[in-house]
């Protein structure tokens, strides 16, 4: 399967592409970290979320970096409003993230339908009221697990 690019969406993969044992089914949103698609695990027979650092980014280090690092972070934690990871790796000079499948619209879709309605003050202090309590929570795993292999 070749990859062609719609400039317009920031889609790179065809339905049918490849990726270890994940098969693109369909393009579903892309933003400043990655192209997500729905795609199928052949292993476990399910329908994933398949997120790849897009082509453009493959060279640069930081960027490289910082999705590695969204997986690392994501995949540990284990909260009812994250997406489960349940892989991530690097196939054919890609890096992939892949989480579970989540019905319904996207955050961009979500934004658009209700513009006039949302409160983007509010939005951003929730979500740094959320990366905030990450980072504590991740502290505490980790300060729990240290007492443990020590005590």
């Amino acid at each position: 399967m070749t990859e062609t690019r719609d400039e317009s969406r920031g889609e790179t993969l065809r339905p049918g592409h490849r990726i270890a044992h994940y098969e693109v089914i369909a393009f579903i949103d892309c933003g400043g970290m990655g192209e997500v698609y729905r795609a199928r695990d052949h292993r476990l027979e399910r329908e994933v979320a398949l997120k790849v650092l897009p082509v453009r980014f493959t060279e640069d280090v930081t960027r490289a970096r910082r999705f590695a690092r969204e997986a690392i972070t994501t995949g540990s934690i284990n909260h009812p409003n994250i997406v489960s990871v349940f892989d991530a790796g690097e196939a054919d000079g890609r890096a992939y993230l892949v989480t579970e499948l989540l019905a319904g619209e996207t955050l961009r879709q979500r934004l658009a339908l209700h513009q006039a309605y949302f409160d983007f003050k509010a939005a951003s202090e929730r979500a740094t009221l959320t990366a905030d309590t990450s980072k504590l929570y991740q502290g505490s795993v980790g300060a729990a697990e240290k007492r443990l292999a020590v005590g």
